[in-house]
């Protein structure tokens, strides 16, 4: 979400963090986060409540963009990006 609205067309390419020592993908699709935990270990058990669950369960969470941490640094990226771009435009004889 961005200032409360549901981006349903935002994708942003996987990011590649580490949690507790595990290698962690995380990605947009449809404004929804992914985050896929890869290697042998088992993910932090404070994350557990947030997958999917043996009833067939899965608790979505709701927040701000500017607070996960991936998806900020993904729109600095993006602003700085665009900066760039207009700087080079405009500097263009």
């Amino acid at each position: 979400m961005l200032d409360g609205k549901h981006l349903s067309d935002m994708i942003v390419r996987p990011a590649y963090a580490r949690i507790d020592n595990q290698r962690v993908w995380s990605s947009v699709i449809g404004g929804f986060p992914f985050s896929f935990f890869v290697g042998k270990g088992v993910p932090p058990p404070t994350l557990h409540p947030a997958f999917l669950q043996t009833n067939g369960s899965l608790l979505i969470q709701v927040e701000e963009i500017r607070r996960i941490e991936f998806l900020y640094k993904f729109a600095r990226e993006m602003g700085a990006a665009q900066r760039t771009r207009k700087r080079d435009e405009r500097d263009r004889p």
